[in-house]
Parts: C-alpha cells; structure tokens; sequence
C-alpha cells in the first residue's frame, strides 16, 4: 500500500491487513522522502528498509530519478513508492511524465 501523507485509518487498514506500506511524502519522517528537486532531476531518499512484493528488502538508500516531466513532488513520491515495491529498479520513467 502506498500513502502520499499520514492516513491514520490506512495505517490501521495495513497494520491489521499485514499489507506493505510506503508512506510518501515531503515529511522527514516519510519512508519515502525528497532529498532534492530540480527541474528535470530528482534525488528521493528510502528512509526505511523496505521488503518489496518479491520479498527482496532494500536498505535505506538514495535514488536519482530523472524524465519524470511535469510530475508534481507528491506524484513523483507515490509512483516512486509503487515501482519499489514491484522491484523495479532503478526508478526509471519513459515518455516525459509517464511511468
């Protein structure tokens, strides 16, 4: 499951449910962070370890992810937090904004 803020019911929902949880957003406390934006390059920040749907865990690390078009921050997060959980690295997006 993939949160773009603090949603105390889905956390409850994901606890109860045993479901995997990336919360995303711009807060420091987030799994998932922005250590830096720019125009046409991102650098976001997996602050915990992370089991993706394969079972294979990711340690905290630093990701660069650039061709993300005119994505918003939020967006960028939560497309981001959906791709590490499929295992899909590196982060990468095709076609200006679509992953």
């Amino acid at each position: 499951m993939v949160l773009g803020k603090d949603h105390p019911h889905a956390r409850t929902f994901a606890a109860e449910h045993k479901l995997r949880l990336v919360d995303c957003s711009t807060s420091p406390q987030a799994s998932l962070t922005l250590s830096s934006l720019e125009r046409d390059r991102a650098v976001l920040a997996l602050q915990r370890s992370l089991t993706d749907l394969s079972g294979n865990i990711l340690e905290p690390q630093e990701f660069s992810v650039e061709g993300f078009g005119d994505l918003n921050a939020q967006d960028l997060l939560c497309g981001c937090g959906v791709l590490l959980l499929c295992g899909k690295l590196p982060l990468t997006f095709r076609d200006e904004g679509k992953i």
